[in-house]
């Protein structure tokens, strides 16, 4: 990675308990969602990562992928503040029919995207 690259890759925040929920998964698992993580740090999108609906939720993508017992893994992240990805949210899909988020994860989602907001207007937007 060149120095310019460097300077352009945007720091990951983690929300709540999204970190250990990630490395709690099987590293292939953890690989995929890395690197669409990484995409984002450099202003890309990961082709598996689409947007999310409904109020605050369209400035979140998600990201699914599956594990060697086909479960399915979401990550959520945004990058709608400045010079940040937030990754709000890591979880095993519960719900067996339909592949809409379950309300209890998307509620769970709002919040840590509130947080983050919050957290962003305290510590880097004055910065800038």
């Amino acid at each position: 990675m060149s120095r310019a690259e460097a300077r352009d890759e945007k720091p990951v925040e983690w929300m709540g308990s999204a970190y250990e929920d990630l490395v709690a998964l099987p590293e292939d698992v953890q690989d995929e969602i890395g690197y669409a993580l990484d995409l984002a740090q450099h202003g890309k999108k990961a082709g598996y990562a689409k947007p999310m609906h409904g109020g605050d939720l369209r400035y979140v993508m998600e990201i699914v992928a599956h594990d060697d017992h086909n479960r399915e893994i979401r990550a959520q992240y945004t990058t709608k503040f400045h010079g940040v990805v937030y990754v709000l949210d890591v979880f095993v899909k519960k719900s067996k029919s339909g592949s809409e988020t379950p309300k209890r994860d998307e509620d769970r989602t709002r919040q840590r995207y509130r947080q983050a907001k919050e957290y962003y207007e305290e510590n880097y937007r004055t910065k800038r």
